[in-house]
């Protein structure tokens, strides 16, 4: 991390130029990946914590499966780019 932290904050020399601004580029996509990634992990756990929720009214009778089917529409709609897998019915 610190010669990535030296090319970040030293001047470049002229013909270096290019390469520099090339892995300045390249660093900012690494910390966007960090940050969806951060955010990924936040929805899986929102989600888990919503199946988990579900389940567990569902198992105690109160909630119905309709109701279910509600809140999977709903979540659907949240997630829309998410396609049904049959691996996990």
């Amino acid at each position: 991390m610190d010669c990535i932290e030296f090319v970040l904050n030293c001047t470049p020399i002229p013909c270096l130029g290019l390469c520099y601004t090339i892995f300045k580029t390249i660093w900012v996509a690494v910390q966007e990946v960090r940050a969806s990634r951060g955010q990924f992990i936040v929805l899986a756990e929102a989600v888990a914590a919503l199946l988990q929720a579900l389940d567990r009214q569902h198992r105690a009778r109160r909630i119905s499966e309709a109701s279910i089917v509600g809140a999977v529409d709903e979540l659907e709609r949240c997630v829309p780019f998410l396609e049904y897998s049959p691996e996990f019915p």
